[in-house]
């Protein structure tokens, strides 16, 4: 006689699982932040463009504004990843919200260097 599964102890596993690839997820989606951290450490003069004032948007510095939008745009891939909680989910969000917010934070002191250059002519 062969003995019965209990269907509780399927779902433990695969919530073990699934949890397991939310915390992936999450750590992917938290890359940005982390560079921005790693970046003030090494390098702290590398951001230094991002607080001059001379292209400013509504009186605000160019940089910090654009900052907040890639910050704003890495915090997605959070909402992403909980929305979706799934591998597609993660590539999602690694794609469309992670990668965009990693290029953007190495380019923009570069970006607001090249603005500034271009407006002092």
């Amino acid at each position: 006689m062969t003995d019965r599964l209990d269907p509780g102890s399927l779902s433990a596993g695969s919530t073990a699982q699934e949890h397991g690839r939310q915390r992936l997820g999450y750590t992917i989606a938290s890359v940005p932040f982390v560079l921005l951290v790693i970046l003030q450490l090494i390098a702290p003069g590398f951001m230094e463009p991002l607080f001059s004032n001379p292209p400013e948007i509504i009186g605000l510095p160019a940089g910090i504004v654009a900052l907040l939008a890639v910050m704003i745009w890495a915090a997605l891939a959070f909402a992403v990843i909980r929305a979706f909680d799934s591998v597609a989910g993660s590539a999602l969000a690694l794609i469309a919200f992670t990668i965009p917010s990693v290029v953007a934070i190495i380019l923009l002191p570069a970006v607001i260097l090249i603005v500034q250059n271009l407006g002092s002519d």
